[in-house]
């Protein structure tokens, strides 16, 4: 599952400026860190050395007074391109303050120093020294404005209904059955969304659901430029995962501009949907692994790791079933196999990523050759081991066999009402 969003791979990696803490070591230590810091993480597994530049954050709405926008912006020059945790909360801030509606379909943000003005790859929003200066100069407004503009293209969460659409809602003769909890409406609205791509694949820039969750061609390309060998497997897993939080929240009766978003949760859905994400599920009581034995449920997440084993996710889909055999064009089915059926972002085509030169371009600096990569989100069918766990991979990743390390339990993440 290649970088993106809430669990980015950061370009250049280089020393930070502070030193990391101590924590990021290895085991139960480097599980909390991905809990909170999934990308950060991710690079320390890998041994490299990092710093927090790219790593997407997501800053929860400020309560009570308004923040200094210039002071934070004076910290976050004087933090400088390390370790700057100012960068997120400057622009969190402006996300508030500018665009408010749109703050609970962000996957999050990231700071790019060389990035100018306001920047969106897919759904995670990008600032830069260009913006922070800005804002330090007493710019915010000029600088909150460009971000509104930024962010336009993002869906926004509705206003809540006017008294004559909620008058109208109550003259409808018949009432659909509802889920008996909220975990079960959780479950089913992520269902809603498997059911569209497992009818009909969904193809990059056609204007369908995948557009939709992921901001369609331009915004992908944007990300392409950024993080080499990018996949959509795990934006996919956030952006849908979003909107079925987002939609459970209102059912339970919260306005839909109201619920409050962050990187612990939505609302009463408790975010598991990417790195860290056993480890929240756990938390939760939503954790099953694989070792245990029996299958996952319709919408439950899967994560994938090495078929050495480990814990570190190299893929993250949603489950739909199974089947007695492939659909078709498939070779023998090997025996002692199952058939898993999933739906998954990352499918089609990957792209292509040229040498990194000398001076990299500020505009791509992943060097990525513009318009190779087409990815789809679709059904998957794969030939599973039960006696090993091993499953069939993704066809544009390393790895072709993979291993299933567990799953979630999607309607277990919703805090239920006190009886």
């Amino acid at each position: 599952m290649a970088a993106a969003r809430q669990h980015a791979e950061t370009g250049e990696s280089r020393t930070p400026a502070v030193a990391e803490p101590a924590a990021a070591a290895a085991g139960a230590q480097l599980a909390a860190l991905a809990r909170v810091n999934p990308a950060l993480a991710r690079a320390m597994a890998s041994g490299a050395p990092v710093s927090n530049r790219g790593v997407a954050r997501m800053v929860p709405a400020r309560k009570g007074a308004a923040p200094d926008l210039v002071a934070i912006a004076g910290r976050a020059r004087r933090a400088g391109s390390g370790w700057n945790g100012s960068a997120h909360k400057l622009v969190w801030e402006l996300v508030h303050a500018y665009a408010a509606d749109k703050a609970s379909v962000l996957a999050g943000s990231r700071y790019e120093p060389a990035q100018g003005g306001i920047g969106l790859a897919g759904a995670t929003i990008v600032i830069g020294d260009d913006a922070i200066a800005r804002v330090a100069g007493g710019q915010a407004d000029a600088v909150g404005k460009e971000l509104a503009a930024a962010l336009a293209a993002l869906p926004s969460a509705a206003p809540a209904p006017t008294a004559a659409a909620a008058a109208a809602a109550t003259e409808e003769p018949a009432a659909t059955p509802q889920p008996a909890t909220l975990g079960h409406a959780f479950r089913a609205e992520i269902v809603k969304w498997l059911e569209t791509f497992y009818a009909q694949p969904s193809v990059e820039g056609a204007g369908t659901g995948f557009d939709e969750l992921l901001g369609g061609h331009a915004s992908v390309e944007a990300t392409r430029r950024s993080h080499v060998n990018y996949t959509t497997c795990n934006d996919t897993t956030i952006q849908l995962f979003n909107r079925a939080a987002i939609e459970t929240n209102v059912r339970a009766g919260t306005p839909r501009h109201k619920v409050m978003a962050d990187y612990k949760r939505i609302g009463i859905v408790t975010v598991a949907r990417d790195f860290g994400a056993e480890a929240a599920a756990k938390a939760a009581g939503a954790w099953v692994p694989a070792s245990d034995g029996g299958k996952p449920e319709k919408g439950d997440i899967v994560l994938f790791v090495s078929p050495a084993g480990g814990t570190f996710p190299q893929h993250i889909g949603f489950f739909y079933g199974t089947a007695s055999s492939k659909s078709s064009g498939a070779a023998a089915q090997p025996d002692g196999t199952e058939v898993w059926i999933t739906i998954d972002g990352g499918q089609g085509k990957k792209g292509t990523w040229g040498a990194k030169p000398a001076e990299p371009d500020p505009k791509n600096p992943a060097a990525y050759v513009a318009d190779t990569g087409k990815e789809i989100i679709s059904k998957r069918e794969r030939y599973y081991w039960p006696e090993t766990g091993l499953i069939e991979g993704e066809p544009n990743q390393f790895n072709k066999l993979k291993k299933v390390h567990g799953w979630i339990k999607v309607d277990k993440l919703v805090a239920e009402p006190s009886p």
